[in-house]
């Protein structure tokens, strides 16, 4: 049997807590790591969902789209219409609490004001304020929203534009000074909120809104209506929205409340801010011409990911079901019109998307989804678009799925086509001849070119601001010299030197780049220097 030695003793203490060491440094991060992948903070609502059709399919959007975040910006997410649950024991694991459609029964109410007090965060939406009676729970109506009794709402459904009234609260610091709602219902209070110096308006209607409303009896035409606030004495934000549009007669849903990209990020900041989650960093623009990802949205509603057997491999966006969407922030390099590609595939065909500019709700364009044969068997389709420069949000709408998407291609259309101008339909000339030619397509050609000869002509369109290329067909013995100018003198936008052909009828095209600074169409073709050249036609060409 061996002994350890006193020494040996030594080393194999130091050993042993050196291997202790580790295992509470692994344990350790273990710990952290299973810490970081849990959700920041959880999140719980409660709704009635027997209210009008509208606010149930505000409920059931809402029950959908809010998972949805909470898988995006690591916060968990509980939706119950058990009242009950709003005890003291269970919100203890809450950090937000959300009312959709409704406030609690009466039992319920101290132990929310409770939690409100020790620093819980709130989130209401639109029926979550109505009262006609704000006594029936003072210390809610009076002092916390701070709105007392329902006073009127618009009829019916309509989008508002609403502007921002304090830019540096953590939920609108990073949010544009104005946007503009999906259609909802908008009520009105009988305390006006701006004398309330607990409250915050975030947003309220803008005056350009005005008329509010479809109905002129329950319409807004003046005044100051907020939508959007909070208490500085409480975590808290409350929406108006939350009334969907709807078609009563096969009760179908017209519009959305989370179809807004502007507006979700609203309310994921209030979220985030509430539960103590890291705010969402600014959106990265795409640049357009430019291609996007598919899988790369800022935002989007219901759709999912998944591997791609395409050409380049990574992830396509699938699982697209009628009135799903997503949004992609693109800076437009100029105004102009483009193409988008869809790269898709889909087994049946029968699905379209819908391109609209998010920030407006404008539709740009739809196209079709044609059957490819199957899930991953894929394909191309296009159609034009015009964008306006700077930065927007691209919504691809999806008014019928069944197919999936693995990129979007942006290109800018070649507005201007190629113009060819046969260089004997001159509109006015200077010492010139023609004659017929033995080039391609045969007819005629210009020649007899002397020093100080010079052709005019008005080409078919106006051309644009912008780089083109022009390029000759042209015939020299011994070489010769061109100048592109604007008919009437000024402006020389280029000159190019041409080399000998051999002949008179041996026949090559040259080119070259040039720059309008303005709009241009009287154009001509001068030989200042030299002349002994034959031109068949000329093109012209705008650049990309």
């Amino acid at each position: 049997m061996y002994t350890l030695t006193g020494k040996s003793k030594q080393v194999a203490r130091i050993l042993a807590s050196f291997l202790t060491f580790i295992f509470l440094c692994s344990s350790l991060a273990s710990g952290i790591k299973a810490a970081e992948s849990g959700p920041q903070f959880k999140v719980i609502a409660f709704y009635n969902g027997t209210w009008d059709a509208a606010h149930i399919s505000f409920v059931n959007e809402a029950n959908k789209r809010f998972p949805e975040f909470a898988r995006q910006y690591n916060f968990s997410y509980e939706a119950t219409n058990d009242w009950s649950k709003l005890n003291t024991s269970n919100l203890s694991q809450y950090k937000v609490v959300i009312f959709l459609d409704d406030v609690p029964p009466a039992a319920q109410r101290p132990a929310f004001e409770q939690y409100m007090k020790n620093g819980g965060g709130w989130l209401g939406f639109h029926v979550s304020a109505f009262t006609q009676n704000p006594s029936s729970w003072n210390w809610y109506y009076n002092e916390f929203l701070g709105s007392g009794s329902f006073r009127s709402n618009t009829w019916g459904p309509t989008p508002a534009v609403l502007r921002v009234g304090n830019s540096t609260h953590p939920i609108t610091r990073d949010l544009p000074a104005t946007y503009k709602t999906p259609a909802s219902e908008w009520y009105s209070w009988s305390v006006d909120l701006r004398n309330k110096p607990n409250i915050d308006i975030l947003y309220s209607v803008d005056p350009v809104s005005f008329p509010l409303g479809t109905d002129p009896n329950q319409s807004w035409y003046s005044g100051f209506y907020p939508i959007v606030w909070s208490n500085k004495d409480y975590k808290m934000m409350y929406a108006n929205m939350g009334h969907n549009d709807m078609n009563y007669a096969n009760n179908t849903t017209k519009s959305f409340t989370f179809s807004d990209e502007t507006q979700n990020k609203l309310i994921i900041n209030a979220l985030l801010w509430m539960g103590g989650g890291q705010q969402p960093q600014p959106n990265t623009f795409y640049s357009v011409p430019g291609t996007i990802e598919a899988e790369n949205y800022s935002s989007m509603m219901g759709i999912q990911t998944e591997s791609t057997s395409d050409i380049g491999g990574g992830l396509n966006v699938g699982w697209i079901d009628a009135g799903d969407w997503v949004n992609y922030p693109i800076k437009v390099s100029s105004s102009n019109t483009y193409t988008i590609s869809y790269r898709v595939a889909s087994p049946t065909g029968g699905g379209r998307i819908q391109a609209e500019q998010g920030n407006t709700g404008r539709v740009l364009g739809s196209i079709e989804v044609p059957s490819t044969g199957g899930w991953q068997k894929w394909t191309t389709i296009s159609h034009d678009v015009n964008l306006s420069a700077g930065e927007q949000q691209l919504k691809l709408f999806f008014p019928a799925g069944g197919f999936n998407v693995n990129w979007i291609k942006i290109e800018q259309k070649n507005i201007t086509p190629t113009i060819k101008i046969e260089a004997e339909n001159y509109t006015d000339s200077y010492g010139v001849k023609t004659q017929a030619t033995t080039d391609v397509g045969g007819g005629l050609n210009v020649g007899w070119i002397d020093p100080g000869d010079w052709m005019a002509y008005s080409t078919p369109t106006s051309l644009s601001p912008g780089t083109y290329t022009i390029s000759y067909r042209v015939a020299s013995p011994n070489g010769s010299e061109i100048q592109f100018e604007r008919f009437g003198g000024g402006a020389v936008f280029g000159t190019i030197s041409v080399p000998a052909t051999g002949g008179w009828q041996n026949w090559i095209t040259v080119s070259h780049d040039v720059v309008f600074s303005s709009t241009e169409q009287q154009i001509a073709l001068a030989f200042p220097k030299s002349g002994g050249i034959n031109v068949n036609w000329f093109t012209i060409t705008r650049k990309q």
